[in-house]
């Protein structure tokens, strides 16, 4: 093993240990604690339906991003994490063997371990690049990624989705919309969203609606951070 070789993989170790920081909520003191509180008991009982009778930028997935002290929620948001972690590194070792890879990889340590923040959006641009540039199984499978990220980001934190999903049509739109790209990525949403639809919204009416709220409250919320600063 070079030297090289010696780097990178330090560099990755590096990446996973300071770049990701998962966070278990326990008290309930605060703004932010309430609501966590409640998205996560919200998951837990099961009575309340987005939609209908939640209406919030955090969807049904949204405990996964912010966890709190149950023992159920918990140990899904470290796997969720896990997985998050494990997405990087396919995308990273899938760029491992070109030029100047371990000074883009040491940049992007150094910035998620000084700012540890835009993981994922950062996440959907690396997704993205390797559906534009590699090949065969591996292109294929960063589409899946991209795609399968995309769905759960749309139901964790709205915006965040929305973010990826833009990542998503644009990928497709410089892969000069490559008919299987297209296809599959088409294939995943309709049969994702029938499912989410089934499962969490009960009727596509009330899943529309989630959007329709989600949407204005997304708006409303950058429009008055605009104002307070």
């Amino acid at each position: 093993m070079n030297y090289k070789n010696i780097i990178w993989y330090l560099l990755i170790f590096l990446f996973v240990i300071f770049g990701f920081r998962f966070v278990c909520y326990s008290s309930l003191h605060g703004l932010d604690p309430s609501w966590i509180y409640a998205l996560n008991n919200i998951h837990i009982n099961g009575d309340y339906i987005f939609g209908r009778d939640v209406f919030f930028t955090f969807g049904p997935f949204g405990y996964l991003l912010v966890p709190f002290c149950f023992e159920q929620t918990m140990w899904q948001g470290l796997l969720f994490n896990i997985c998050i972690i494990a997405a990087f590194v396919f995308a990273l070792f899938s760029f491992k063997d070109k030029e100047n890879a371990n000074i883009f990889l040491g940049l992007l340590t150094l910035i998620f371990v000084c700012l540890g923040t835009g993981m994922y959006e950062t996440l959907a641009v690396l997704l993205a690049l390797v559906c534009l540039y590699k090949k065969s199984a591996v292109r294929y499978t960063g589409l899946i990624l991209l795609n399968l990220f995309a769905f759960f980001m749309l139901f964790a934190k709205f915006n965040i989705g929305v973010a990826c999903i833009a990542t998503l049509v644009f990928t497709l739109i410089a892969a000069k919309l490559d008919k299987k790209l297209v296809l599959i990525s088409f294939l995943f949403w309709g049969i994702a969203l029938s499912l989410i639809t089934y499962f969490y919204f009960c009727n596509f009416e009330t899943l529309a609606k989630w959007f329709s709220v989600s949407l204005n409250v997304a708006s409303g919320y950058s429009e008055a951070m605009l104002l307070w600063k």
